[in-house]
Formats: C-alpha cells, sequence, structure tokens
C-alpha cells in the first residue's frame, strides 16, 4: 500500500508498506536511483560560473543539500580528467602533425612548436592583491589553436585544515593542496612542467614562446628546461602597444618633471594624442609584419624601429626634417619646438626604446596571445566572474578543465561527451536542443565571416564610431536639457554675481 512521496532533490522517492499486519516490509521506489539527475545538475552549475547558493534559489524547495551537491561535483572530477586527458592527447597529436608537415623538427629529433602560455588566478589582484589561493596555467599550440597542457596549484584544502585545527578527526580524503610557495610563481612553475612533461612524454619542444610578459616564466625555461637557451621568447603586438600606452600616460600625469605652465600644455598636448600614438605602434607593427616561419632581416627590424620613433614627430605635426615636402605653418612648428626644449618628445623617445623597440626583433612577427585571452574569458565565467573563492575544495581544478573543454570545442558541444559519461545516456531533448541551437549560430558566425571579407573593417569602424569620452547628447557630462523658464532666466540677469561663487 502507497504510504508517502518524498522529495528528493529533483526526483521522488514513493514508500510502500506491506498491508499484512505480520509483515513490516517497507519498499521504496527512487524515480532517479542513480541521482544522475543531480549529477548532470552539478555538472552544468559548473560549466555555468553558479555554485550551491545560485542554484538554491533558481530551484527553491525541490533541490538538495549542500552536502549532496559537492558530492555530486566530485562525482564529476574523474569524467572531467579522463575526458581532458583524452581531448589533450588528440590535441597534441595534431600539433606533431602540423610540425611534420612544415618540417619543424630540430637535429634532435624533436617536434618545434610554438607555444602561447598564460595563466590567471582564483581571484582577481588589481595590481597589488597577489595572494590567491590557487591559480591555472596553460600552454596552447599556436598551429592548431588549441591546449595542449593545462594544470592548477592550490594552496588550502578545506579537511586537511579541519583535521589541523582539531574540527574533524584524520580521515582519508582526496587533497588537493599541492603548492606552498608564493601565488605569483604558480603560472611559471606550471608552464616549465608543462614544457618538460611535452617533451619527455610526447617528444615535443616547445621553441618558440608567445607570452604577455607579465611573469618571470623565461627565466625559469632557460634556468630548468634542457634546450631553454634556445627558447625564443615572442613578444605580445597587443600587450606591447598596451604597455606603451600606460607609460604614456605616466608621463602625462609627471607634475612633477612636467611642471610650470609650458608642462602643462606640453602633458595636454600628450593626453589628447596619447590614442593616436598607440594605434600608430599596432598599425606599424601590423604594416611590416611577416609570416611567422620566416627569419626577420636586419632591414626590415630597422625599418620599423625607424618608424616607432619616427611617429611621434609626424603625430607632433613634425618638421622638415623628416618629411622634407611637408609646409608646415608656424604654429605646428612651434608646437614641435615645444614638445622638444620641455623634454617630452625624449621622454617618448626613451618609452619607445624601453618598450617596443627592445622587443622589435619578435614583434616584426605581429603575434599576439589571443588564444589565451579567448581561454580566460571562458574561465572567467566558469569561476563565476573571479568573485567566489572555489579554491577550498578542488572546485577551481574542475572549473578550469570545463573552461579547457568549453574552449577546445566551440558552441559547448562538449556537454554531449561528457553529459554521456555522467549520466549514462544520451543527453536529453532540452539539452540536445540547446546544443543544436548553439551549433547553428556558431556555424553561421563562421560563415558570415567568410562570406563578407572586410568584416575586420566593418567591426573597426563600429569600434571607433561609439560615443567618444564625456558622452553625448543623450548621456554624459553634457546632455540635452529642457530650455530654462522666464523666471529662472531672469535670476542671473538681476543678479550678476549669481553662481560666480562671490559672496
Amino acid at each position: 500500500m502507497f504510504s508517502y512521496l518524498k522529495n528528493v532533490g529533483l526526483g521522488v522517492v514513493l514508500n510502500f508498506k506491506c498491508t499484512n499486519s505480520l509483515c513490516t516490509a517497507v519498499t521504496e521506489i527512487h524515480s532517479d536511483p542513480e541521482i544522475s539527475a543531480l549529477n548532470e545538475l552539478a555538472l552544468l552549475t559548473l560549466s555555468t560560473g553558479s555554485g550551491f547558493s545560485q542554484e538554491c534559489e533558481k530551484f527553491a524547495a525541490r533541490y538538495m543539500s549542500k552536502y549532496v551537491f559537492a558530492s555530486c561535483e566530485k562525482t564529476t572530477e574523474k569524467v572531467l580528467d579522463s575526458t581532458i586527458e583524452t581531448n589533450l592527447v588528440k590535441s597534441i597529436q595534431e600539433e606533431k602533425k602540423l610540425a611534420d608537415e612544415r618540417n619543424d623538427i630540430d637535429k634532435d629529433g624533436f617536434f618545434c612548436v610554438t607555444a602561447v602560455v598564460d595563466g590567471g588566478w582564483c581571484k582577481r589582484s588589481y595590481g597589488h592583491g597577489y595572494n590567491a589561493s590557487s591559480g591555472v596555467a596553460f600552454i596552447i599550440g599556436l598551429a592548431t589553436q588549441k591546449i595542449i597542457f593545462i594544470d592548477i596549484r592550490n594552496k588550502v584544502c578545506l579537511t586537511c585544515h579541519a583535521i589541523e585545527t582539531g574540527r574533524i578527526s584524520s580521515k582519508t580524503h582526496v587533497c588537493h593542496k599541492n603548492w606552498d610557495a608564493y601565488s605569483t610563481s604558480m603560472e611559471s612553475n606550471i608552464i616549465v612542467e608543462g614544457m618538460k612533461y611535452l617533451e619527455s612524454i610526447h617528444n615535443i619542444r616547445c621553441t618558440r614562446v608567445v607570452g604577455d610578459g607579465d611573469s618571470n616564466i623565461i627565466k625559469r625555461i632557460k634556468d630548468e628546461i634542457g634546450y631553454g637557451n634556445r627558447v625564443l621568447k615572442v613578444e605580445c603586438a597587443n600587450h606591447a602597444v598596451r604597455r606603451y600606452s600606460r607609460a604614456l600616460e605616466k608621463l602625462q600625469r609627471d607634475t612633477r618633471r612636467f611642471s610650470g605652465k609650458s608642462g602643462v600644455r606640453v602633458r595636454n598636448i600628450l593626453k589628447q594624442n596619447i590614442g593616436k600614438l598607440a594605434q600608430g605602434a599596432r598599425a606599424l607593427i601590423k604594416k611590416h609584419a611577416i609570416l611567422f616561419q620566416s627569419e626577420p632581416s636586419q632591414t626590415a627590424i630597422q625599418e620599423l624601429v625607424s618608424n616607432f620613433r619616427n611617429f611621434p614627430r609626424l603625430v607632433f605635426q613634425q618638421s622638415s626634417k623628416s618629411n622634407p615636402t611637408n609646409k608646415m605653418p608656424e604654429e605646428s612648428s612651434e608646437l614641435l619646438s615645444l614638445m622638444e626644449s620641455s623634454g617630452m618628445l625624449r621622454a617618448i623617445d626613451e618609452e619607445i626604446n624601453r618598450v617596443l623597440v627592445s622587443c622589435s626583433n619578435t614583434l616584426i612577427y605581429n603575434v599576439t596571445n589571443n588564444p589565451a585571452e579567448n581561454y580566460m574569458n571562458q574561465f572567467c565565467k566558469t569561476s563565476g566572474g573571479k568573485r567566489i573563492d572555489f579554491a577550498k575544495a578542488g572546485s577551481i581544478g574542475r572549473r578550469a578543465k570545463i573552461a579547457a573543454l568549453a574552449y577546445q570545442q566551440p558552441a559547448q558541444q562538449w556537454h554531449k561527451e561528457v553529459n554521456k559519461f555522467v549520466t549514462g545516456r544520451s543527453p536529453t531533448n532540452p539539452l540536445r536542443k540547446f546544443l543544436s541551437r548553439r551549433n547553428n549560430e556558431h556555424l553561421k558566425r563562421i560563415k558570415r565571416r567568410q562570406i563578407f571579407s572586410k568584416e575586420k573593417e566593418r567591426r573597426k569602424q563600429r569600434k571607433y564610431s561609439h560615443v567618444p569620452k564625456g558622452g553625448d547628447k543623450n548621456y554624459g557630462d553634457f546632455p540635452e536639457k529642457p530650455d530654462i523658464t522666464e523666471e529662472m532666466y531672469q535670476i542671473p540677469v538681476a543678479n550678476p554675481g549669481f553662481g560666480s561663487g562671490r559672496g
């Protein structure tokens, strides 16, 4: 006889009791005995960057306790480990195949690849908070644009901490703590480990490394990798121009170095032209770009360097020395003379030499670490915008692996494979429709880019057609306002000192 119904997560439990008074048998029938629906939901929660609290708010009463959620999340870990391992090996084989096709093999028989490397923490540093509990770093093959190595460093384990403080007794558990040093050294440690792994296991050497230049990766590579002295550090063009722009902004704010009436004027002139200087530097890199497989000549590098140094003078209306055919008005000559006499032009030249000229031999390749930025976008999504600390029980590692799968298989198609492992069946109809819709949108986007060859130019036009700094008539510092009434107009007319601050 049916006794009662109990909600368990997203399923129900039907309780039946024998009607025979001599029999006390009780039977429970679960609508989802293997709680596969909860496991599936835990996986989807990780992939969208949510956590237990957000899902509780979504499902309100018919959900699960945080302990069940933690258990379901850990159940998916083995599936994620297996799936990402298979995916990485496949990407490595593709990278080796392309290296073989272009005959990029060194004298020792190792496949030579160009690697894009980067890393990130579980929380934002904002330029000063370098004490994150965990971090992720990865290596992307430039030829395939796919991840070939990824790992996580974690400084905490919630269970270990509870045992040490006496809150719980010692027990066997999966410990996710694998790092005791500074958070700032996580990235370089992972990259070095990855390069050693690729060399020893997959016969691959990362002889060219593209990075953003914000860590000591190259020094660690040269110190700890056997072929480190042969590794070429390729500067990311976007980050180099960004550092140049920040250096100019720092000059513009230097009131001690550029003081007085003339100092104010040259700093204002620089402020108005920082955007032009940065955009010009990026355009020069694109103009002089060569194929990555070719060796740059000294003539090409010197031409790029010369243009780097001459461009600020062109922006500040340079004299006839740079352009003999240009007849400039007297005002332009005075402007350039002021920039030179104040020392501002020399300061800009120093920053150009320090930031751009020093790495011009690799800037000429016009390579960026955009693939790494794309992965970090996915990681930021799965980690909840880095607002919540998911490092204590290893959740950050699972989220980093889901981000890697999402990066490797665009349009969230990774759900097909992982979902089948987690639930033991093919994806349900809602998930199938979602994946199909996302895939169709992705294919249409690719097709549009192929059809419209001037898509980049149109995006550039849209970029520079944005509302200027300070806003416009609709919003900002000077929006349109209705005409004042006659009474309000008469107040300043009758009181000439009104609004001037005079008593």
